[in-house]
C-alpha cells in the first residue's frame, strides 16, 4: 500500500512571557520607522514605558503543511486561489485585490472597509528599522516571528471606534450587531523562507493576554499568548503568488463563549524569522490587508 503523509517542516517560533505582575504590560519599545508602520494597523492607546516587560522565549516546532486540512469556518484560517498581483503592486490595487478574494469567499457578507496595507519583506529585522535592505528609509515591515494576534477583543473594539472617527467606517457601523475583522495574506513571489504559520485554536489552553508596540508613551496593542507544548501549529508549503490565505483577526460572533479571550482572533508567526536568509532569492516578500 501507498502511505500519504503530511508534509512537515521544524522551525523557531518566538512567544512571549506572561507580566510577573499586573503592574506590568507585555511589550517593547519600537522605533519611529517601526511605529510609522504599525500605528495604522492596530488599536492605539496609552503606556507608561516603565511597566513594559519585554521577555520571549524561542520554542521549537513541528508545523504541518494544512492545505487539505484548514477551513476558515473551523480552523480561522483557509487558502483560497487568487490571480497574482504582478510586479507592480499598490496600496490601493492590493487592497481592491483583497476585497475581491474576501467578497467571493464570504459571498454573505454585506460590507468590506479596507483599512491597512503592510508590505513585507523577510529580510528585514523585526526590532531594528536599520537593519536590512533598505535600512530606516524601507518601506518594507518585516516578518515577525512572535505568536501573536492582530487585535484582541479589546483593542478590536478600540480600532472599530477610531476607524469610526476617522472616518474609515462609518458612524452607523457602531450599531452593527455582527462584524469582524479579516486578514487577506498573500506572497508577492514563491514561499521559501519565513513561511506564515497558523495555530490551531483548538490547542490553545491557556488565556492570552495584551502586548504593547510603544512608542514614547504611545502603544499598539494586539495579544499574545504563552507557548504550550499541545500547541499545534500549521503552514501552506510553497505558498506562490496565485494563492492567498485568509485568516480571522477578530470574530464578534465568537465573542459570547471566549473563556480564552481571543474574541476568535488567529494568532499567527513567521517561522524561523530571526535567521536572515542565507540566499537573496530566498527572500519572503509579502502584502497584507486588514
Amino acid at each position: 500500500c501507498i502511505v500519504h503523509s503530511q508534509m512537515q517542516k521544524q522551525g523557531t517560533i518566538v512567544y512571549s512571557t506572561r507580566p510577573s505582575s499586573a503592574s506590568k504590560q507585555a511589550g517593547r519599545l519600537v522605533d519611529a520607522e517601526l511605529w510609522s508602520k504599525v500605528s495604522p494597523a492596530l488599536a492605539i492607546g496609552k503606556v507608561n514605558p516603565e511597566q513594559l516587560q519585554d521577555a520571549e522565549v524561542a520554542v521549537n516546532v513541528s508545523v504541518i503543511d494544512a492545505r487539505k486540512k484548514a477551513s476558515l469556518d473551523v480552523m480561522g484560517f483557509e487558502l483560497v486561489e487568487a490571480e497574482s498581483l504582478g510586479n507592480e503592486v499598490t496600496k490601493s490595487t492590493a487592497m481592491a485585490a483583497a476585497v475581491a478574494v474576501a467578497k467571493k469567499r464570504l459571498p454573505d457578507a454585506l460590507e468590506f472597509f479596507p483599512f491597512d496595507t503592510t508590505f513585507r519583506s523577510s529580510a528585514r529585522d523585526n526590532r531594528d528599522s536599520s537593519k536590512g535592505p533598505g535600512g530606516r528609509a524601507s518601506n518594507l515591515s518585516s516578518a515577525v516571528g512572535r505568536a501573536h494576534a492582530d487585535f484582541s477583543p479589546e483593542s478590536a473594539r478600540l480600532k472599530i471606534d477610531q476607524l469610526i472617527h476617522d472616518g474609515t467606517l462609518p458612524s452607523s457601523f457602531s450599531s452593527s450587531k455582527q462584524w469582524a475583522i479579516l486578514n487577506v495574506w498573500r506572497p508577492l513571489n514563491i514561499v521559501y523562507h519565513a513561511p506564515l504559520c497558523f495555530l490551531d485554536p483548538a490547542t490553545q489552553s491557556l488565556p492570552s493576554f495584551s502586548y504593547a508596540l510603544a512608542y514614547e508613551h504611545q502603544a499598539g496593542f494586539n495579544a499574545s499568548i504563552q507557548a504550550e507544548s499541545c500547541h499545534q501549529w500549521y503552514f501552506f508549503d510553497t505558498m506562490t503568488p496565485n494563492e492567498a490565505v485568509l485568516f480571522w483577526n477578530f470574530d464578534q460572533r465568537k465573542c459570547h463563549n471566549d473563556p480564552l479571550g481571543t474574541g476568535g482572533s488567529v494568532y499567527h508567526a513567521a517561522l524561523d524569522a530571526h535567521i536572515p536568509p542565507s540566499d537573496p532569492n530566498m527572500v519572503r516578500y509579502s502584502v497584507e490587508v486588514r
